[in-house]
């Protein structure tokens, strides 16, 4: 959905709609697609992407919401 239909809004209203039905904090849903891209498309690891993870799990001051914008 993310790779075909990149509206931040219609992504954003996904990742709620799926907290919501799985009663899943949002957070953890970015966090767990995060992991599925490392482990399984190497091909867009790089150190920037890699700095912008660690700078979005490790922050604990910002609400989940920006890393989604």
């Amino acid at each position: 959905k993310i790779k075909n239909n990149f509206n931040i809004h219609d992504v954003y209203n996904f990742i709620v709609n799926i907290s919501k039905q799985y009663n899943i904090d949002k957070k953890n849903i970015i966090k767990d697609f995060l992991n599925y891209i490392i482990r399984n498309k190497p091909d867009v690891i790089n150190k920037d992407f890699l700095g912008f993870i660690e700078n979005l799990i490790h922050n604990n001051n910002t609400d989940s919401v920006y890393g989604i914008y």
